[in-house]
């Protein structure tokens, strides 16, 4: 009985020393954030009004998010990116994808590893 209690006790104390381990860190500081963002709600819209306020404050930025994250452009209405023109029989579609000044991922970080690369070669 008594093995089988130290066992369940150890099992215990490794996931309490988990537990504390991530409170302690990233998820504390998470935690403090989400406490500090409940607070303003509930300042500013009651304590009754307050989770549903700031469910849908949660659910409109996680939707601009992902739309940001896909690639849809915040306003619908800002300039035409799609252009038909008729040729003859067929109708030709032309999409502009990017325009003068746009930049994707990847070149960013190329000109930053460049550049990261330039200043390791002068310190040297």
């Amino acid at each position: 009985m008594e093995t089988l209690l130290s066992v369940l006790l150890w099992i215990v104390s490794m996931l309490w020393s988990i537990v504390w381990l991530l409170i302690g860190g990233w998820v504390s500081t998470a935690l403090q954030i989400v406490v500090v963002v409940l607070g303003y709600y509930a300042y500013r819209y009651g304590w009754r009004r307050a989770p549903q306020e700031a469910w849908r404050g949660t659910r409109a930025i996680a939707r601009w998010g992902w739309n940001w994250f896909r690639g849809v452009e915040a306003m619908a209405g800002g300039g035409e990116r799609v252009q038909e023109r008729v040729r003859e029989v067929e109708v030709v579609r032309e999409i502009r994808v990017k325009d003068f000044g746009d930049i994707n991922l990847s070149s960013l970080m190329n000109v930053t590893m460049v550049t990261g690369l330039i200043i390791l070669a002068m310190s040297v």
